[in-house]
């Protein structure tokens, strides 16, 4: 059997103001990004380097990145924004009517 625990992540939910989290914001994002690249460009696979692109994709949404943008200018920490952006992609994921899609909620 195979038994899967959410991670579990620490981060404070405040940031120290817009400007300083979103420049962090972006540098975590420009690192993970480098990553997923390397491992779409490592894979040897399509579907698996399809997903990765996927993910790649996620990374540079203009939704994704204009609501995040809109809870650091609440005072979010650059991860709390992003975290809580994610997870509400997420359970919308999850809410359609199209089982393959509501299934794909996992990958966020």
């Amino acid at each position: 059997a195979l038994v899967r625990t959410p991670p579990t992540f620490h981060f404070a939910e405040q940031g120290q103001g817009v400007e300083p989290e979103r420049a962090r914001l972006e540098q975590a994002l420009a690192v993970v990004s480098a990553q997923i690249q390397r491992l779409v460009d490592g894979a040897g696979v399509a579907s698996i380097r399809e997903i990765f692109s996927a993910h790649l994709a996620m990374l540079g949404d203009p939704a994704l990145r204009e609501d995040v943008e809109a809870r650091l200018g609440q005072g979010a920490s650059a991860e709390a924004a992003w975290q809580a952006e994610v997870e509400a992609a997420a359970r919308r994921q999850e809410a359609l009517h199209d089982a393959l899609l509501a299934e794909r909620a996992a990958d966020l």
